[in-house]
C-alpha cells in the first residue's frame, strides 16, 4: 500500500542488505557500490519520492560513472544480523530489478511481524493462562495499530530488534510462572547476544534482565541465602565494586555544565582563571551555548553583547566568538597570548529569531585556549537589568559525563549513535528545566507515532482521533493505578508471579519510555525521536494496556456482556484502520498533487 522507499530510512536499509549480498561479505561503514547506488536512485523518483520528501533526487544524480548520495543517514554503523538474513533471500535474485528485491525485503519483515504477533500472543496465553479473552484482545490490540502494521511491512532492522526484546520478554514470563534453570538462562544469554548483533537499542535487555531477575530472586532470597550463605557477604561486596567502577572507570565529573563540544573536548581547568577558581579550556573546535526560548524571545530585535577574557596556553593563538540567530551569524576572530586579554563581539539580532547560539572557538589544530568570565548581555537594557544570559560564563559548574574511552565503546561495540554530549547532557538539570516544552512535545509525538503514523511521518490521524487515543491510554493507565491499589488492599485475583511480572512489566514499560525520551538530548533536541522506538517494549507495552483498560472498564464497572465486548473492541480496531488507510494513507499517496 505504501509505495517504495516512503518509509523511515528503507533505501539506507536496502542497500546494507543488497551490499552484502553483492560483495559477499560484510561491509565496512565506508564501502559503497556505485551500480547498487545508482540503481537505487534512479528507482526512487518512479514511486514518487520527489512529490512526497524534501531531499530531491535529479536526473544527474543517476549519470554513468556517478556514485550518488543516498539520500537520509547511512545505516552501515549498525550491527549485521537483520540485514546478512535478509542477504541470504536477495543472493539468488540480485539480477532481479531493485523494485522486486526491495519487496524481498519488505515481505521478510512481513515475516518478522508475523512472528512478533505470534510472540505476543504467546505471551499473553503464559501471563493470563485461564483468561482467554485477555489472551485473544492482546494480539488483536497490536493487530489494529496502524504504524505497528505499516513499519511491520517495510525495510528496516527494528523488526528483529523487536521479535528478539519480546522474546526475551516471552521467557521471562515463563522464568517467573515455571522456575530458572540453565535452558532458560542460556534462552536469555543467547537473544541478549543477538541482540546486540541486531542493533544496539536491545542494550536495554541486560538492565532489564538485572531488574527481573531482582524481580524474581527477592521473594526467594532467605531461602536462596540459607542455601548459599556467602551471598549475603557477597552481594554487597559485588555492588559496592560496581559502583566504585563506576565512578573511577566511566563517570568524569570536570566537563563544563551548560556548553556543548564541538571540537575534540572541553573541560574546566585551575590552573589558570581570570575569575573564581576555573577557566573553559576549549581544544581544538569549539564549545556553544544555545539559549533557551526565554531568553531569545526578550531579545528578539535587540542589540547583544558577547564578551570573554581569553588567553593561549603557550605562544601566540587564533580563536573567534560568534553569535548565531535563525537568520544570521555574527563573528569577532581573534589572535591572543598567554596574557588575558578581553574579547567582545557586538550585534543586533533579527526582529524574527527563533533561535540563539553562542559559541567560543579555537582556530589551531593542536594547542589549547581559555575562555572565562564569558558574557551575554543586551546592550540597551536599563542598568538595574542588565545581568549574563548565559549558563556557567565562567566554567565553575562542572557535570558528569562518560570518559571517551566509554563513548568509544558504545560507538564501536554497541554501535549507538549517540552525540558525544549526551549522557553529560542528562546530568544538566537546569538545561533540561530551560527547555522543559520539549518533553511535551516529544511525549505528544511518541503518542501519536506509536498509534497511527505513516510514511515518515507525514501521515497522521487527525487532532480529534490523537486526543482519542490519549484519553484510551489514559484510561489504560488508571486502570493499572486501580489494580495497584486494589491488590494492596489485598483485593486481587493475581498469583504471586502473576504479580511480579505485571510489576515487571511496568518498570520496563517506564525505562523503555524514559530511554526513548532521553534521546531528545543533548537539549535543545537535534530531532524527535519517532514513536517506533517504543516497539522493543511491545510486549509489556501492549499487555498493560490491555490488561488496564480490563481493570478500569470491566472489573470496575462489572461487565458482564464480555464477548460483546471483545466484538466491539474488534470493530472499533477495523474502523480506525480504514479511516487510517481511505480517509489518510490512500489519498495521500495515490490522490492528486
Amino acid at each position: 500500500m505504501v509505495p517504495l522507499w516512503q518509509a523511515p530510512d528503507e533505501q539506507a536499509h536496502f542497500e546494507y542488505a543488497a551490499l552484502i549480498a553483492e560483495q559477499r561479505h560484510l561491509p565496512d561503514e565506508k564501502a559503497v557500490s556505485p551500480k547498487l547506488r545508482r540503481e537505487i536512485v534512479a528507482a526512487m523518483p518512479e514511486q514518487n519520492w520527489n512529490r512526497f520528501m524534501g531531499w530531491k533526487v535529479e536526473g544527474g544524480d543517476v549519470l554513468p560513472g556517478s556514485t550518488p548520495d543516498i539520500p537520509g543517514p547511512a545505516e552501515l554503523r549498525h550491527p549485521p544480523l537483520y540485514y546478512v538474513l535478509g542477504a541470504t533471500l536477495l543472493w539468488p535474485l540480485n539480477h532481479q530489478e531493485i523494485s522486486v528485491q526491495l519487496y524481498i525485503l519488505r515481505f521478510y519483515s512481513v515475516l518478522l511481524g508475523t512472528l512478533t504477533l505470534a510472540v505476543v500472543y504467546a505471551a499473553a496465553r503464559e501471563l493470563f493462562p485461564k483468561r482467554r479473552r485477555l489472551q485473544m484482545a492482546v494480539p488483536l490490540l497490536l493487530l489494529f495499530i496502524p504504524a505497528h502494521t505499516f513499519l511491520s511491512s517495510t525495510v528496516n532492522n527494528d523488526r528483529l530488534a523487536e521479535l528478539i526484546l519480546s522474546a526475551q520478554f516471552l521467557l521471562w514470563i515463563r522464568i517467573f510462572r515455571r522456575g530458572l534453570n540453565w535452558r532458560r538462562a542460556l534462552g536469555i544469554a543467547a537473544l541478549l547476544g543477538l541482540g546486540l548483533w541486531t542493533k544496539g537499542t536491545t542494550a536495554v535487555g541486560f538492565p532489564l534482565a538485572g531488574l527481573a531477575l531482582l524481580i524474581w530472586i527477592w521473594p526467594r532470597a532467605s531461602s536462596l541465602f540459607s542455601q548459599y550463605p556467602w551471598g549475603r557477604v557477597a552481594i554487597p561486596v559485588a555492588g559496592a565494586a560496581l559502583l566504585f567502577l563506576i565512578r573511577m572507570l566511566i563517570i568524569d565529573p570536570h566537563n563544563v555544565q551548560g556548553w556543548t563540544k564541538t571540537g575534540l573536548w572541553s573541560s574546566q581547568d585551575d590552573t589558570c582563571a581570570y575569575s573564581g577558581e576555573y577557566a573553559i579550556r576549549v581544544q581544538p573546535g569549539a564549545v556553544y551555548q544555545r539559549l533557551p526560548p526565554s531568553a531569545w524571545e526578550s531579545l528578539a530585535g535587540k542589540r547583544v553583547l558577547l564578551s570573554a577574557w581569553v588567553r593561549a596556553k603557550e605562544g601566540t593563538q587564533g580563536g573567534y566568538l560568534r553569535v548565531s540567530d535563525s537568520r544570521q551569524t555574527s563573528r569577532k576572530k581573534f589572535a591572543v597570548g598567554d596574557e588575558w586579554s578581553l574579547q567582545v563581539l557586538e550585534t543586533q539580532l533579527y526582529s524574527d529569531t527563533k533561535k540563539l547560539w553562542v559559541y567560543l572557538g579555537n582556530s589551531d589544530s593542536e594547542t589549547e585556549l581559555y575562555f572565562d568570565a564569558v558574557q551575554l548581555i543586551e546592550i540597551d537594557a536599563p542598568p538595574d537589568d542588565l545581568q549574563n544570559l548565559l549558563d556557567n560564563g565562567s566554567g565553575e559548574v562542572s557535570q558528569w559525563d562518560l570518559k571517551p574511552r566509554v563513548y568509544s565503546f558504545i560507538k564501536e561495540v554497541l554501535h549507538l549513535g549517540f552525540d558525544t554530549w549526551f549522557f553529560g547532557s542528562l546530568f544538566d538539570w537546569r538545561r533540561s528545566v530551560a527547555f522543559r516544552e520539549q518533553y511535551w512535545t516529544e511525549a505528544w509525538i511518541l503518542l501519536s507515532n506509536f498509534w497511527a503514523s505513516l510514511g515518515v511521518r507525514q501521515v497522521n490521524p487527525s487532532s480529534a482521533w490523537q486526543w482519542a487515543l490519549a484519553s484510551w491510554s489514559l484510561v489504560s493507565v488508571a486502570g493499572m493505578v486501580l489494580w495497584i491499589k486494589r491488590e494492596s488492599c489485598g483485593q486481587g485475583e493475581m498469583t504471586i508471579w502473576q504479580k511480579q511480572v505485571l510489576k515487571f512489566f511496568m518498570i520496563a514499560t517506564v525505562l523503555v519510555f524514559v530511554i526513548v525520551m532521553a534521546r531528545l538530548h543533548p537539549l535543545p533536541a537535534p530531532y524527535y525521536p519517532h514513536g517506533r522506538y517504543l516497539y522493543i517494549g511491545i510486549v509489556p507495552i501492549i499487555i498493560l494496556l490491555v490488561f488496564g483498560w480490563r481493570e478500569l472498564v470491566v472489573v470496575k464497572f462489572k461487565i458482564a456482556h464480555k464477548n460483546w465486548l471483545l466484538a466491539a473492541g474488534v470493530l472499533a480496531g477495523c474502523l480506525f484502520d480504514a479511516m487510517m488507510l481511505f480517509d489518510h494513507a490512500l489519498p495521500y499517496f495515490y490522490g492528486p498533487v
